[in-house]
């Protein structure tokens, strides 16, 4: 038993933790969507630059061909028998004025465009899973620290619902109630113990580690929303004059009884 504790605590000292930035700036790094979306607007890049250079720069077209025959012939440009023939052939071809330049300049900027916003895409979306899969672990961490706290409870309830009945102020069928809500507590810390360690692994996978990663705790918890009945007020009378007066009249006098009462 000393041996498995010191040997989870061993695993949990060797989990890397990682800040809400570091985790970013780690998994797109290693996402293949938003690698894929790079490349993408690298080709896109270089398909606007060969459209751009058609303008200026002449096609060229280089072919050769060699050909073996079963007999011997007399070559004349060499004087001589042979049974081999290689023919070099190179073209150079400028096009003064061609449509197709210009559709493959507006088809390639498109395509660039294209790249771009699938690029941005690729990145938030990237950037949404790590956060999602950051805050799993964050609450993971708070539900572990309830469930524990909850068995703490159970368990001392139950000792002393026992000590009750070893000095004869309850009988044993009174701290069954209790047995019951310590067995339900054992078993929900183990169930959210298993989310946690899952949710490490997901965390550790999108930035790249071999094993699990945890979570450094948030210095600020995240803002709400502050929504006060004056501005719901003001908000509602700019929608009545563009809208209609009917709904947002009717919403308006609720706001406002509801602050005369509070």
């Amino acid at each position: 038993m000393i041996l498995a504790l010191v040997g989870l605590l061993q695993v949990n000292a060797a989990v890397p933790t990682l800040t809400l930035s570091e985790a970013l700036q780690r998994a797109t790094r290693l996402d293949p969507n938003y690698v894929q979306a790079l490349g993408q607007i690298d080709n896109a890049e270089w398909g606007r630059r060969q459209a751009i250079i058609s303008f200026f720069i002449p096609a060229l077209t280089a072919q050769v061909d060699a050909t073996k025959y079963s007999t011997e012939f007399f070559n004349i440009g060499t004087g001589q028998l042979q049974s081999n023939a290689v023919n070099a052939r190179l073209d150079a071809r400028y096009e003064v004025f061609s449509l197709r330049k210009f559709t493959d300049l507006t088809r390639t900027k498109a395509d660039q465009a294209s790249a771009v916003a699938g690029e941005l895409q690729a990145r938030y979306q990237a950037a949404f899973d790590t956060e999602r899969t950051f805050y799993d672990v964050l609450a993971g961490q708070e539900l572990v620290r309830v469930a524990h706290d909850r068995v703490r409870r159970a368990d001392e309830q139950l000792a002393i619902a026992r000590a009750r009945v070893l000095s004869g102020a309850a009988v044993q069928t009174d701290s069954l109630q209790l047995l019951l809500e310590l067995t339900r507590a054992q078993v929900d810390a183990l169930r959210q113990e298993t989310t946690y360690s899952v949710a490490r692994l997901e965390l550790g996978r999108r930035v790249g580690e071999a094993g699990p990663a945890d979570a450094v705790p948030l210095d600020q918890p995240p803002g709400f929303l502050d929504v006060r009945i004056g501005g719901a007020v003001e908000g509602l009378d700019q929608g009545e004059r563009k809208i209609g007066a009917f709904g947002f009249g009717q919403l308006r006098c609720l706001l406002l009884q509801f602050s005369q009462c509070v």
